[in-house]
Formats: C-alpha cells, structure tokens, sequence
C-alpha cells in the first residue's frame, strides 16, 4: 500500500472554523480520510506527518486581509511536495479572486479554484473524487516511470 487511505485522505486549510467543520462532516460523510488546519503552520504539520491525496486550502487565512493572499504563499511552498507526491489541490475563496491572482492559481497541482459563496456539496464532493483520483494515477504513473528507470539502470 502506498500510505494513502482507500477512499483518500484530505487535508482542509482553512481559517474559518465553520468551514472546517463543514468540509469535515461533508467528506467524512464521503468515506474520506479528513485533517484540518487554521493555519499556515499547521497545515505544514500535518504535511510533513503523512501523506494527503488532496489539500482543499482556503486563498486568505490566519485572518489575514484578502490582499495578503496567505493561502498563495502556502501554495507556493508545498507545490513542490505536491508535485513529487502527486497530491492535488483545490483553492477555496470567499472573495472574488482578481485576475492577477487566477493567474498565479494556474498551476499543475491545482485542480479547480471555487467561490465559497457558490459551491455544492455534491459538486465538492465530486471534485474531490476526481482529483483523488487524478492523484493516484499520477502516483501510479510517476511509480512506473521510476521502476523504468531503475530496470534501465541495471
């Protein structure tokens, strides 16, 4: 087993108890595997305590004003994890996010961005299956590009 739960493990990174808890008891509800985070440091933690398949992060946290863009700034950070692990994200905001900043959201780990103020449960949910899904099979494949590797090696 690769350390990954069988219906996926999700870590939410939010600042906003409420959401937390929501985003808990909906995926819970899912079957899945769910870690919370305020902040920052914490979502950290828990990052580099166990694998996730998936991290629903909230753009603006620690209270922080909508222009200091915490949520970016850990993005920035983890991407490189997220992109050897596999994992995948998905960003969440309250605010309208400007155009400047849907274009630092562009990037190969993040499956969707979604207004907090317009999302489904059962349209989060599906997200979240199918970027699960998108990460185990990049995980399946980058697995099968190191075990060519390794046989070409020999």
């Amino acid at each position: 087993m690769d350390g990954f739960s069988h219906q996926g493990r999700v870590l939410v990174v939010d600042n906003y108890e409420d959401w937390r808890k929501t985003l808990r008891r909906i995926l819970g509800s899912e079957g899945f595997e769910v870690q919370v985070a305020q902040s920052c440091q914490e979502a950290l933690g828990h990052l580099s305590a166990q694998p996730f398949d998936l991290i629903i992060l909230d753009v603006v946290l620690e209270g922080s004003r909508p222009q200091t863009y915490d949520g970016l700034r850990l993005l920035q950070e983890i991407e490189p994890i997220c992109n050897q692990k596999g994992t995948r994200v998905v960003m969440l905001s309250g605010y309208e996010c400007p155009e400047e900043l849907q274009e630092q959201l562009q990037r190969p780990c993040v499956v969707a961005v979604l207004n907090k103020a317009t999302v489904e449960a059962g349209a989060l949910v599906t997200l979240v299956q199918g970027g699960v899904e998108q990460a185990r099979q990049l995980r399946h494949i980058m697995a099968a590009q190191a075990a060519g590797e390794s046989t070409t090696e020999a």
